[in-house]
């Protein structure tokens, strides 16, 4: 049974399916019951639970009585004619609230045409795309009826069949909007071209005044939608960008320097742990580079994922990024602890390729251009950027001059997937450890970019599916694992006078606390016995989520 299939199943158990089943088993439960109770009484045998289903099921099924007839007693009898007819009456319910309808939706050959007058506060979908199945889905997770409009009469009844409300129309036009039922409706989506979206939103306004969420693919184009008359509008591009970004090391080591009020005398930087390195696979502890180097580590990076959950049995493990916060001296001899003896003053920085600079690319870049000396671009046209290569991104040697062969990330964030997946192989044909981000513009090839070597990959109809989903559900801006590291004051919450253990935020939320900001002081070396106090300043690292928790939780107040 495939995805969609699944889901229309189990919409429709939700509805008749779910009550007749419920009454079916109560029923033969009820007379099973009865039955035990009765059969002793009246005719003076004994008899236990399961020969009594079972006469059930052979009367209610009419296949026989189980070799228990005759019946003595006229209770029993009648009994007896009572299980029956209840077998018969529901076996004959069956044919109306399942058969026809099943039977009827397989010999249609015309597509229907218009919703049923009953169906209200829906959201309308106007056209069909990859973005409507992620969409559906969460709309059925919570509850939400919608209609689909499409143009195509074939894509409308396989859309039925698979549980998916859908209507044949042209979506722009006063008729077919009608017919989905417009004057009913909650909300109005369109995401089809930006074009076709502004002349749909013109036609609906002229009808209703339904709130009209708008999916843009250029983002220039977002402020003509919204005059309109697009209540909202999304933007998938500046999603997927940011997402990207965020696979990277470089926006945590922005916001590690933002949250941590760090003296001029520190720095905070990230370390590769090269693979030839002697420390390599050994744990925190064991290595000793911490007080051998006298700076901290206070998180490590590892394909893509932060973490500054730290223990003594914490593994250096190959191509993971150390975060560590210490002075010019202490740095230096970290970098030289974790290198090889052949290696030592060798360049070791962690390079990031983006390549494709339309609007995802740039929307990447605006999260690590604080660092531009990590960051290489390739696109085809001329960018007035320093650290900008020009060229087809699928030739080799221009990938070489960016550094490719180096310690890399590689961002590869262009609009076509035959070019990106042939990047994507080329990338990896030349540098077996780089950590590959592609973006993919069609489901059905996520498979081929990580057969192709991608680490991680990020379906722009996904993403553009989940921010619509989520705008109607509610639930605000589209939220991903993303870390964020936020300040908070201790003053007139319940974590004040209270140890690291005591507060036990990891468990209860997620979140770790990486520093405690005391007098203008910043402390970064403590123990679980440290307590927290009054005038105290936290600094934690968690997801959006988690952040969100930890404030509800421990009852605290952001701090500037």
């Amino acid at each position: 049974m495939n995805k969609k299939k699944e889901i229309f199943f189990i919409k429709y158990l939700n509805s008749r399916g779910k009550k007749y089943a419920f009454s079916l088993v109560a029923l033969i439960f009820f007379y099973t019951i009865i039955f035990r109770i009765i059969y002793p009484l009246f005719e003076k045998k004994e008899i236990g639970i399961i020969r009594s289903f079972e006469f059930i099921i052979e009367s209610m099924t009419t296949t026989g009585f189980g070799g228990l007839m005759p019946f003595h007693h006229p209770i029993t009898n009648i009994f007896a004619v009572i299980v029956m007819i209840s077998g018969v009456v529901m076996i004959f319910m069956v044919i109306p609230l399942f058969l026809v309808p099943w039977i009827e939706s397989k010999m249609r050959s015309e597509p229907i045409k218009e919703v049923e007058e009953t169906l209200e506060n829906h959201v309308i979908i106007c056209g069909y795309s990859e973005i409507v199945d992620f969409l559906v889905e969460e709309l059925e997770i919570n509850s939400i009826p919608y209609v689909v409009i499409d143009a195509n009469p074939e894509i409308c009844l396989s859309l039925n069949d698979k549980g998916i409300r859908s209507i044949h129309g042209i979506p722009g036009s006063v008729q077919a909007l009608k017919n989905a039922g417009i004057k009913r409706a909650k909300y109005l989506l369109v995401t089809s071209k930006d074009e076709e979206n502004a002349n749909i939103i013109l036609t609906a306004k002229g009808i209703s005044d339904i709130d009209i969420i708008a999916l843009v693919e250029e983002p220039d184009n977002a402020k003509y939608l919204q005059y309109a008359g697009a209540k909202k509008v999304a933007c998938p591009k500046h999603e997927l960008g940011e997402r990207m970004a965020y696979r990277t090391f470089i926006p945590i080591v922005r916001e590690l320097y933002s949250a941590l009020h760090i003296p001029s005398n520190l720095k905070v930087t990230e370390i590769l742990v090269p693979e030839d390195s002697h420390i390599t696979n050994l744990s925190l502890v064991e290595s000793g580079i911490g007080k051998e180097s006298g700076a901290k580590i206070i998180g490590i990076w590892k394909e893509g994922k932060f973490t500054t959950e730290l223990t003594s049995d914490t593994t250096l493990e190959p191509n993971s990024i150390l975060f560590a916060i210490g002075t010019k001296k202490e740095i230096l001899n970290l970098k030289n602890l974790l290198l090889s003896e052949e290696n030592i003053g060798k360049e070791h920085n962690i390079n990031l390729i983006i390549i494709g600079y339309g609007h995802v690319g740039k929307e990447i870049y605006k999260y690590l251009d604080h660092m531009p000396e990590n960051v290489t671009i390739i696109d085809k046209k001329e960018i007035n950027l320093k650290n900008a290569l020009t060229g087809n991104a699928t030739d080799d040697t221009l990938l070489k001059k960016a550094g490719i062969e180096k310690n890399c990330a590689v961002l590869i964030a262009l609009n076509d997937d035959t070019q990106a997946l042939y990047t994507t192989l080329l990338a990896r044909n030349l540098n077996p450890n780089a950590y590959i981000i592609t973006r993919c513009n069609n489901i059905s090839n996520i498979d081929k970019f990580y057969k192709a070597g991608a680490n991680y990959v990020l379906a722009l109809p996904m993403i553009a599916g989940l921010m619509l989903a989520n705008i109607i559900t509610d639930k605000g801006r589209l939220e991903f694992d993303r870390l964020g590291i936020e300040r908070f004051s201790v003053k007139g919450s319940v974590s004040s006078e209270k140890t690291i253990k005591e507060l036990d935020v990891r468990k209860k939320t997620g979140c770790t606390i990486i520093g405690i900001e005391r007098r203008g002081e910043t402390i970064l070396e403590f123990n679980t016995d440290f307590k927290i106090l009054e005038d105290d300043i936290i600094i934690v690292v968690g997801t959006n989520n988690s952040l969100e928790k930890l404030k509800k939780e421990y009852q605290l107040v952001p701090s500037q």
